[in-house]
Parts: structure tokens; sequence; C-alpha cells
């Protein structure tokens, strides 16, 4: 009879926190930038490959009105509190960082192990993926990034692209300007190499029907973003310099890829493990939003 109830109970937890996801509007690639301005430690994503599963729609009950919020936060906190009290051990969400980011260590040390790796260079990178990953996103076509992720996060983040897609939806993505970008160091696991970074940016972003033009959600405010990123690579691999375009041969079929181009192959359509050559985004971790007027 008690598992019945936490059943129950647990099942009523997870309608509320999905109901609550549905009335958020958020926007910019990922979902990250919301209707309202957030901080702390918030994970969109975590550790482990990460696409968000929050379902985008263009309808829904209005998250500035109070009565809604304080309904919504009373009925998920008292669920949590019957759920998890008397129970000592702290919750984990699936997904979320395993890194302890004080432990990481010094980019200086990962010179010694990779004579050829830029820090400056490997910034600037990072800098011209996320211009490019906002203007995917506002084209509805990813396909241009897969070199630069996962295929998990790559998958799952064109899944949840395929909301504006279904709905003739468009996110514009305007003024686009990456504030900084922080390596606060690396680890490594049984197999790859891990580099967190912390970015900031400033963009504007809004959604609109594709049919009208019309505002659907968001506004042309400028928000100020924080995010954290995971990268990866095998552990081994070493930067290579003056190489240009990467070609390598398609494992499945043997014809040549411009990896630098596509990880994918146009002639067989298999997808090339990139972690073997390159770093790729494996998370996206959303730290905090400002909104600020023009």
């Amino acid at each position: 009879m008690k598992k019945s109830y936490q059943l129950i109970v647990f099942v009523l937890l997870i309608i509320s926190l999905i109901s609550a996801t549905t009335y958020l509007s958020h926007a910019d690639f990922g979902d990250f930038g919301g209707s309202s301005d957030y901080g702390g430690s918030s994970d969109w994503g975590g550790s482990s490959d990460w696409g968000s599963s929050s379902d985008y729609s263009g309808e829904g009950i209005p998250i500035d009105d109070p009565v809604v919020i304080v309904v919504i936060i009373v009925f998920i906190l008292f669920v949590v509190f019957i759920m998890f009290r008397g129970n000592k051990n702290k919750p984990v969400m699936p997904g979320a960082a395993a890194y302890d980011m004080s432990k990481l260590k010094n980019m200086t040390e990962f010179k010694e192990i990779d004579p050829e790796f830029s820090v400056d260079a490997f910034k600037e990178k990072l800098s011209n993926w996320y211009v490019q990953m906002q203007n995917c996103w506002q084209n509805k076509d990813l396909e241009p990034l897969r070199p630069y992720f996962t295929d998990t996060s790559f998958n799952q983040f064109d899944r949840q692209l395929d909301h504006y897609r279904n709905n003739k939806h468009t996110n514009r993505i305007e003024n686009i300007c990456v504030l900084s970008v922080d390596l606060k160091g690396w680890t490594k696991d049984e197999v790859n190499d891990i580099i967190i970074v912390r970015m900031k940016t400033r963009i504007i972003d809004y959604v609109v029907d594709d049919m009208t033009g019309n505002l659907v959600k968001g506004n042309k405010l400028e928000k100020f973003m924080d995010y954290e990123w995971s990268l990866i690579r095998k552990s081994g691999v070493l930067t290579q310099t003056g190489e240009g375009v990467k070609v390598l041969n398609c494992t499945n079929c043997g014809a040549p890829m411009n990896v630098n181009q596509s990880s994918k192959c146009e002639y067989c359509g298999s997808v090339l493990a990139t972690t073997e050559y390159d770093w790729v985004i494996s998370s996206i971790k959303g730290i905090s939003q400002r909104t600020g007027s023009k």
C-alpha cells in the first residue's frame, strides 16, 4: 500500500513538473533563454550527453500570472515534502553534473600532455560555435552543427527543435555577442579528456509565427546569458595544427569525409565518432539569465 501511495505521488510530481515546464517560454539554442530571469545552480543539462526533454508549446497559461505561479510552487513543494520526508539522502536529478569543480586541473597542466593546445584558439572556436549554433537554431536546421556535438546530444537537441518545426514557429535570435569564454579547468574519465567552460553572452531572442509573423513568445529586450559547457575528446588524441580541413575515411564504406564540414558520410549516411579527432560538446547547463532594456 505504501509503495502504491509513493508511486501515485511520484506520478503527480512528474505531471506537475511537466505542466510547469509548458507554462515557461524558453528560447535561444536549446531553449535556455526563459520568459523570466533565473540564476543559481539550476541544471538545464548535466555532465552526461544532454538534450532538453521539456516540451515547447505555443500556448499555455501565462507564467506571469502570480496566482498560477503560487499554485504551481506550493503544489510541487508539498509533493516533494511528502516523497522525501524521512529520507536523509539528497535526491539526485538524472543527468546532474558529476564533476567536482574544486578538483578540476588547471589548463596549464593540460598543455603538458597536449603541447599544441591553445587556450586562445579554443576560446575563439567556441565563440564561433555559439554564434553558429544560434543561427542554425533560428534556421531550424542543426545539420551543420553535427561535428560539434556527441551523437546523443545532437539528436536530443534536434528532437527538441521539432516543436518549432511542427508548430510552424521560428525562434528569432539577434544581436548575438559572446562577452567572455572562461576555461574553468579539465579532468578525465575512463575514456575521455573533459574541459569545463563558462561562457557569458548577450542576445535578443523571441518566437514568431511563420505564417503571420506575429510575436508568439518573448520580447526584443537584451538577455545576458551565462552557460556552462562540458566538452570531451578521446584521451590520447592531441591537437594538430596547420592541417586545414581534416580528411578521414568513413569507417563503414571507406569514402573520404571532410570532418570539419560534417561528420556524416554523404555516401552511406554513417556518422563518424567526432571524439576520435576533436572536441565535442557533451552537455550544456544554463547558469543564469538577466534581462536588460535596450
